[in-house]
């Protein structure tokens, strides 16, 4: 929570984009101290026409991910009567006129590709033109023996006694496996991945948002775009494939200008 005085700031500075001060004041009552530097650069563009009254379609490449942008609408909108609901799955739309905004932490080829099959004449706004981890972020790898590697997990977690950690592997099965191996050793883990039903998915995701779990086990389904703030380390249990990877990963942790550790497991 915000002092007063920081809350005053917080909303004179998110007014400074043209927002009504409601949403600049639900923006400060989240514990939002200052806009983002992407925010600064597309609100004020996304501004310039003036919209009246409008509505939106948001695309996202998970169902955890489409739920979390879901509550974030819910709890900016409250106090100007934005009404949201989410849809899982695939929908047919049709449209007259429609504004198009493509945002993406990572911008891949596929990215691009979409980008000039559904945008005409875009606006771009950039913050970093390649992929790049934040510097409060401590990163950190293990050489291990392939033999080992369970042992030395169980032995890096059991150094991060109290943190909150998230461990990505690279398959449903190796996800299963840690965590009925860890939850055999006393951990605290619940898996979660993507041949699990979402109810299950879901509730997996609130047992450790809730601080129930203090380790959750993910395939890359909890890699993009998720907003967890208790998470103290990220662990690379399988190498990622790519940079690409890598960075979605580990941003996982250090969200915010808060601290964050990222330790990657090589075997030899």
């Amino acid at each position: 929570m915000l002092s007063e005085e920081e809350q005053a700031k917080a909303v004179a500075a998110f007014e400074t984009l043209g927002v009504c001060t409601q949403l600049a004041e639900a923006a400060a009552a989240l514990g939002w101290k200052s806009p983002s530097a992407i925010q600064e650069q597309a609100v004020p563009l996304h501004l310039l026409d003036k919209p009246q009254a409008l509505f939106a379609l948001v695309l996202s490449p998970t169902r955890e991910l489409a739920i979390q942008i879901s509550e974030q609408f819910e709890a900016l909108g409250a106090g100007i009567g934005v009404k949201c609901a989410v849809l899982v799955g695939g929908i047919d739309m049709m449209a007259q006129e429609r504004r198009t905004q493509l945002f993406s932490a990572t911008m891949t080829s596929k990215v691009a590709k979409l980008q000039r099959a559904c945008l005409r004449d875009p606006a771009k706004v950039e913050v970093a033109s390649k992929y790049s981890t934040v510097d409060t972020l401590r990163q950190q790898y293990m050489f291990v023996p392939a033999k080992y590697k369970d042992c030395y997990l169980t032995f890096l977690l059991t150094e991060l006694a109290g943190a909150t950690s998230i461990i990505f592997t690279r398959t449903c099965d190796s996800t299963r496996r840690i965590a009925l191996m860890l939850r055999n050793l006393g951990f605290g883990a619940v898996p979660i991945h993507g041949q699990m039903s979402q109810p299950k998915r879901l509730g997996a995701l609130n047992k450790f948002k809730a601080g129930e779990r203090s380790i959750l086990i993910a395939t890359d389904v909890a890699s993009r775009g998720l907003d967890i703030p208790s998470v103290d380390v990220v662990v690379n249990y399988d190498v990622p494939t790519n940079s690409k990877d890598y960075v979605h990963r580990v941003g996982r942790t250090a969200r915010a200008g808060r601290s964050g550790r990222s330790v990657t497991i090589v075997t030899q």
